[in-house]
């Protein structure tokens, strides 16, 4: 699937660094999210994720270092599909242009070429860490066919995922999306992918508080913009339901929260 890599992938640690409680004003009235509380937004940002792989069992190498191997697994009936693959990073971890280190290795097992009907993507952590945090669980994408307008669509799943940070916080999710791919399906490049995606995750945060997020207004992803360019999330824990909205198609790291009837701009 390497068109859905790209916006919607395994990585889930991007997004997990993140988090909404405690918020610092900046002169221009930005929030800058810590990264202490809420993992509801953590949660949300598991809709972003960037998977390590790419069709043709490559690795994306953009932002990476060469300081991986790759494992490939041969069919022993000779045939091309199914492919599987294990990428290892170094035991001193791969550094990407943000300077987030990855170590441990992520398995991929992927039945049949992207766009035929069926086609499904598994991928396993194998004792994976992104930085500190060691992230389990498996990711799935299966293209289940076309839609009535001809665009191609996708389920995609995150089960028994589990973020932990050292010995002293975990937290656990589900995640459950269906993705439309309104461009770029009709060519190998990258740059003129886009997405809208529905659904929502559940789980528990690091404080042991049971999440619910919920895409309330699709989120459209445009290829090269980190976090969705539009659409509106809504999360609720311990009885309090928050609002994040992501604008008009702009492709910026800025969202509004909005919580107990007041908005605030937010920097992602």
């Amino acid at each position: 699937m390497k068109k859905l890599n790209w916006i919607l992938s395994v990585a889930v640690v991007l997004g997990m660094m993140f988090a909404v409680t405690s918020c610092d004003d900046t002169e221009d009235n930005i929030i800058t999210i810590s990264q202490d509380n809420l993992a509801f937004y953590a949660a949300f940002l598991t809709m972003s994720d960037v998977d390590e792989v790419d069709e043709g069992d490559e690795l994306k190498t953009s932002e990476f270092e060469r300081c991986f191997t790759i494992d490939r697994e041969e069919n022993d009936n000779g045939e091309f599909w199914p492919r599987k693959w294990t990428i290892n990073y170094a035991a001193d971890g791969c550094t990407d242009f943000r300077g987030n280190i990855r170590t441990g290795s992520i398995h991929v097992d992927l039945t049949d070429q992207w766009k035929n009907d069926a086609a499904l993507r598994t991928v396993e952590y194998r004792n994976f860490y992104f930085n500190e945090d060691k992230k389990e669980g498996t990711l799935t994408i299966e293209n289940t066919g076309m839609n009535e307008d001809s665009l191609y669509t996708f389920i995609r799943k995150y089960e028994n995922g589990v973020l932990s940070r050292g010995d002293s916080a975990q937290m656990t999710w589900d995640c459950n999306k269906d993705v439309v791919m309104t461009a770029g399906y009709d060519s190998w490049e990258f740059a003129d992918d886009e997405y809208d995606v529905t659904g929502g995750a559940a789980g528990v945060d690091f404080d042991g508080n049971a999440f619910n997020m919920q895409i309330t207004n699709k989120l459209h992803y445009s290829n090269g913009c980190f976090f969705p360019v539009s659409g509106t999330i809504e999360i609720e824990t311990n009885g309090n339901i928050s609002t994040i909205d992501y604008g008009n198609g702009e492709c910026d790291n800025l969202a509004t929260l909005t919580q107990d009837g007041v908005t605030t701009d937010i920097e992602l």
